[in-house]
């Protein structure tokens, strides 16, 4: 909400970094959908379509894969 009320950016963008297993012991899928129905349908902050980018193969012992997701407020 902070990040919305802002001004003087031409862009803002919400930005989350999120680990999961491979396969997922616990799916990042219902957390990001929740938040995307509680920012535009309950908060009423307008955003893009979800940009998200995914790498697996990482070496980590816990992190398999990670994700960046990402929104522009428009």
């Amino acid at each position: 909400m902070k990040l919305s009320r802002m001004t003087g950016y031409s862009q803002k963008i919400l930005f989350v970094i999120g680990y999961e297993h491979k396969p997922p012991k616990i799916c990042l899928d219902p957390l990001i959908e929740s938040f995307e129905v509680v920012i535009r349908q309950v908060i009423r902050i307008r955003v893009s379509e979800r940009c998200e980018e995914v790498r697996d193969g990482l070496v980590h012992p816990e992190h398999h894969v990670l994700r960046c997701i990402s929104w522009e407020l428009t």
